[in-house]
């Protein structure tokens, strides 16, 4: 402070570091607003457009926890490839998968159907109808 300022310029200085840093929150909260409020315009847009790239399944029943008949698509479509030799970096390529997502359809379908072996689904695959 200089030796001859009063205290009304210091309060007035105070005051103004306050309104100041006050503001500057406000402006960043704003921002963060704002861009909060886009996240959900875009999820909105997206949740409402009519382009239906992404199709929901609906299911009839429920799927059983386990046998055939509580497989996922996805899973099924695994298995299928595998039980005719495929290599899990083969089904990842032909299905456009990732090498982490067919071991986790391979896993999953295994633990589903009750084996433990590519053997056992070859001998556990249902024949041609």
């Amino acid at each position: 402070m200089k030796p001859n300022a009063s205290v009304t310029d210091v309060s007035f200085r105070t005051a103004l570091s306050i309104v100041k840093g006050a503001e500057r929150r406000r402006r960043c909260c704003y921002r963060q607003r704002s861009a909060i409020v886009g996240v959900f315009d875009n999820i909105d847009r997206l949740r409402d457009s009519s382009d239906d790239r992404v199709e929901r399944r609906i299911v009839s029943h429920p799927r059983g926890k386990t046998g055939w008949d509580s497989l996922t698509d996805s899973e099924l479509k695994v298995v299928n490839l595998i039980a005719q030799g495929a290599t899990n970096q083969s089904v990842a390529t032909q299905l456009h998968l990732s090498l982490h997502t067919v071991k986790t359809h391979v896993h999953n379908a295994f633990a589903k159907l009750g084996i433990n072996s590519r053997a056992q689904l070859t001998q556990l695959m249902p024949g041609p109808d």
